[in-house]
C-alpha cells in the first residue's frame, strides 16, 4: 500500500508524467501498477495518476471559487498541461506564493486519492490486466477526444508540449526546435492538440534518435496546422522505422485526430519525414485588446483565446486606432488609464470614425465610471480585476448581437455592418 509520507515521490511522478520510460522504474510504479506487466508499468502509472487527478474534479454545481476547483485546476494546469507556476497563478487569479500553497494542498488530496486506488488494486489484483488495457486506453481516448476544453494559444500549447518532452529528447540526442511565429497563432483546444502533438513527438523521438525535429504552426481564416519535420543526423538516411516504431503513440495521435476531425498525415520525403495535423479554427470573432500593461494583455489574451477568439493587441492609442481601422475587429476591449492619450479620447475617436464607429467597445477599468463609458458610446463596462468568465460572457454577448444585426441586414437587403 502507498505510504502516506510520499508526497515527494508523487511530485516527482507528476514532474515526469509524460516520460513513461522514467516512470517504468519509479518506486511508485511497483505499488500503483503492480498488477500489470513490468514493461507496461510506466504507462500504467501515467494513466493511473492522470485518472486520480481527474477524480479530484469537483461535482457539477460546485462554485468556481471553491478550494476543490482550485486544487483540481492547479494540478491539471501545472502537470497535465505543463504550465509554469507563474502561468498557473495568473490563470487562477492568485499570487504565485498562494498558488504554490494550493499546489501543496492539492498534492495531499492526490495522495489520498492514490491511497484509495492502491488499496482497491491490492484487493483486486486482476482488475487491470494487459489484455484489458486496449479497452481502457480506448475509454481514456474517447473521454479526452469528446470533452470540450477551454481554448488556448496554439503557439503556447506547442511550447508547453516541447518543454514537457525536453528531457526525453535530450536523452535520445534529439533537438526539438520551435519555429512557430506569433503571427501564425490561433485558438486551439489545448488538451486535444497537446496530446496529438505530444504523442507524435514521442513516436518520432523513439524512431529517429539524434534527429533535429522542427515544429511549426500556420493558420488562415478557417484552418490551422501544425507541421513537424524530422531531419536525420548528418550523413544518415531517414529511419525506415518511422511510421512503425513505437506504433502505440502514433495510433493514439491518429485516434484522437479521428475523434476531433483533425487531419493527420505522415509523409516520407527524400530529406526526412513530415507529420502534418490540420484542424478547423474556432472563430467566433476577432477581439482587439488595448492596454499598456503587458502582463494584463497576456492574461486577457489567454482568456479570449480560450473562447476561440482571434486576438489583436495594442499598448498605445495610436497603435490601437491603426489596428481598428485596418483589421476591423468584431469587438474592442479598452483600458482607460493609458499614457499620452487616455481611453476616453480613444473611445471618442473610435465611435466617431466612419470605419470603426459600428464596432462595440468594452471599457475595462479600475475606475467605476460605467455611466461615463456608456454616455460616450461604449457597449459594455467591466471593472478590473476581470475574470475569464466575465470577459468571455461579455465578448460572446456583443459578438452574437453583431452577428444578428449583420444577418438581419442581409435579410432586409441592407449592407452588413
Amino acid at each position: 500500500m502507498l505510504r502516506s509520507d510520499r508526497l515527494d515521490e508523487i511530485h516527482d511522478t507528476l514532474t515526469h508524467l509524460y516520460e513513461t520510460q522514467y516512470l517504468q522504474t519509479h518506486p511508485l510504479a511497483d505499488e500503483l501498477a503492480a498488477d500489470v506487466a513490468p514493461a507496461l508499468r510506466g504507462q500504467a502509472l501515467h494513466a493511473r495518476v492522470r485518472a486520480a487527478i481527474e477524480r479530484l474534479r469537483p461535482a457539477a454545481g460546485t462554485p468556481e471559487h471553491a478550494l476543490a476547483w482550485r486544487q483540481y485546476r492547479c494540478l491539471t494546469l501545472r502537470h497535465v498541461h505543463a504550465l509554469t507556476f507563474h502561468q498557473v497563478a495568473n490563470d487562477l487569479g492568485l499570487t504565485e506564493r498562494h498558488c504554490r500553497r494550493v499546489h501543496k494542498e492539492a498534492l495531499a488530496s492526490l495522495r489520498d486519492t492514490l491511497l484509495t486506488a492502491a488499496s482497491q488494486t491490492s484487493r483486486s489484483p486482476a482488475a487491470t490486466t494487459p489484455s484489458a488495457r486496449p479497452g481502457l486506453l480506448e475509454d481514456e481516448l474517447t473521454r479526452v477526444g469528446t470533452v470540450t476544453e477551454p481554448m488556448a494559444s496554439l503557439c503556447e500549447t506547442i511550447r508547453g508540449t516541447v518543454q514537457t518532452l525536453d528531457a526525453l529528447a535530450r536523452s535520445a540526442g534529439v533537438s526539438l526546435v520551435i519555429v512557430a511565429e506569433a503571427a501564425d497563432d490561433a485558438a486551439a483546444d489545448r488538451v486535444v492538440v497537446r496530446q496529438i502533438v505530444l504523442n507524435v513527438l514521442v513516436h518520432l523521438i523513439h524512431a529517429q534518435p539524434g534527429a533535429r525535429i522542427e515544429i511549426a504552426s500556420r493558420s488562415n481564416g478557417t484552418t490551422a496546422a501544425i507541421d513537424v519535420a524530422v531531419w536525420p543526423p548528418a550523413g544518415m538516411a531517414p529511419a525506415s522505422a518511422i511510421g512503425r516504431a513505437d506504433e502505440e503513440h502514433l495510433a493514439i495521435a491518429r485516434r484522437l485526430a479521428q475523434l476531433r476531425g483533425v487531419g493527420l498525415r505522415l509523409d516520407h520525403q527524400p530529406a526526412g519525414v513530415r507529420v502534418t495535423a490540420v484542424f478547423q479554427r474556432a472563430m467566433p470573432g476577432t477581439v482587439l485588446l488595448i492596454d499598456d500593461n503587458a502582463d494584463l494583455l497576456r492574461l486577457f489574451r489567454r482568456y479570449a483565446m480560450r473562447g476561440g477568439y482571434r486576438v489583436l493587441e495594442a499598448t498605445s492609442a495610436e497603435e490601437a486606432l491603426r489596428l481598428a481601422q485596418v483589421d476591423r475587429p468584431d469587438v474592442i476591449v479598452l483600458d482607460v488609464l493609458m499614457p499620452h492619450q487616455d481611453g476616453w479620447e480613444t473611445l471618442q475617436f473610435l465611435k466617431n470614425h466612419r470605419l470603426t464607429g459600428h464596432i462595440p467597445v468594452v471599457i475595462c477599468s479600475v475606475l467605476h465610471d460605467q455611466d461615463l463609458a456608456l454616455s460616450l458610446g461604449a457597449s459594455s463596462f467591466l471593472s478590473k480585476p476581470v475574470g475569464q468568465a466575465a470577459l468571455l460572457d461579455t465578448l460572446q454577448g456583443l459578438t452574437s448581437n453583431a452577428q444578428a444585426l449583420s444577418d438581419r441586414g442581409r435579410n432586409l437587403g441592407e449592407p452588413a455592418l
